[in-house]
């Protein structure tokens, strides 16, 4: 019924937690698609572990790729007539996939989306649940509560009716890849009638690490999560003061972070930091007179300097605001 693709990279401290909990599944109908992309540390060893011991499991090995080119690997090899993407770091509940297979055939969705926790070192977050336990969207009317992040753009809470991604993969070599495929997704299945359900109940914990990929704070993250977020932005911008918050958001990190770059990057950030502030002097009237959040608004008033000073002055701001409360430790919060 499902291919679970998991990408594995270095994870060896927490891999095991992830494959035990995706094989105590009460659903038994799963294949395991484990893609093992260059690990150094002893994780494609586990992996192959796995793969002797139970016959659900199919194991990969491949050269260093990337998280986007190992998932569309994964998608070239399921069988299963849903997708789940699980990251190797990660775990879910033993009832995770019963239950939103059982929502799938009831509704007859495309995609089911599961409710999700953050799980610090010591502490677990639940984001604000939606109003009702089980909700569904049908056609146009689901572009509407994806803007407003109902079931958000990371693919790992979801499973998906394997023709989803018929004619889609994710970006390779992009650090964003779920947003810029999620909202691809979506605008396909509004275009087409498609169904999507979604269970507040929480099935996936998402393991937050500093060492992550998308906790990494790099200029080339920043100029993804740019281009993810503002091509999501022209395809929806019907939801402004939905989509908004997403790019003035990573206008407001190149802000507070570009006095840590190197000359070089400086030198090479000049174009998207140009088109970051056209986009925040075109949008300024817009976001000044929504609902959008107080910090939004000054990340764009802010913005509408480009000077090396004032963006130093952002930085040391940031600085003193994380010493006055704890840190959320997502990159763009």
């Amino acid at each position: 019924m499902i291919s679970v693709i998991v990408p594995v990279y270095n994870v060896g401290p927490y891999i095991r937690r992830c494959l035990d909990s995706i094989l105590a599944q009460t659903e038994r109908d799963i294949e395991v698609i484990l893609i093992d992309d260059g690990s150094t540390d002893g994780c494609g060893e586990i992996c192959d572990g796995y793969a002797r011991a139970d016959g659900r499991v199919r194991v990969i090995h491949n050269e260093n790729r990337g998280l986007a080119a190992t998932r569309n690997t994964g998608l070239e090899l399921a069988n299963g007539e849903y997708i789940s993407f699980i990251d190797s770091d990660d775990w879910i509940e033993p009832e995770t996939f019963s239950e939103l297979l059982k929502a799938a055939s009831a509704t007859g969705a495309d995609i089911v989306a599961g409710g999700r926790c953050m799980e610090y070192a010591g502490k677990t977050v639940t984001p604000k649940k939606q109003d009702e336990p089980f909700l569904v969207f049908r056609g146009d009317e689901l572009l509407a509560p994806y803007a407003k992040g109902i079931f958000c753009d990371v693919v790992w809470n979801k499973i998906y009716r394997r023709e989803c991604f018929s004619g889609i993969r994710f970006p390779e070599g992009f650090a964003y890849e779920d947003i810029a495929t999620t909202w691809v997704l979506m605008k396909k299945l509004a275009e087409n009638g498609g169904t999507i359900a979604s269970l507040s109940q929480v099935f996936f914990h998402f393991r937050m690490r500093k060492s992550s990929l998308s906790h990494t704070l790099s200029l080339r993250n920043i100029e993804d999560a740019w281009n993810a977020y503002i091509a999501k932005y022209e395809a929806l911008n019907m939801y402004p003061e939905d989509l908004l918050p997403g790019c003035i958001a990573v206008i407001g990190k190149m802000w507070r972070s570009y006095s840590t770059l190197s000359r070089e990057e400086k030198k090479k950030a000049g174009p998207v930091v140009r088109e970051m502030q056209a986009f925040s002097k075109n949008h300024i009237r817009q976001v000044m007179r929504s609902r959008i959040r107080p910090r939004y608004k000054l990340f764009c008033l802010v913005s509408q300097s480009a000077s090396p000073v004032i963006m130093r002055l952002c930085h040391m701001a940031a600085g003193l605001l994380s010493k006055l409360r704890p840190t959320r430790s997502e990159l763009f919060d």
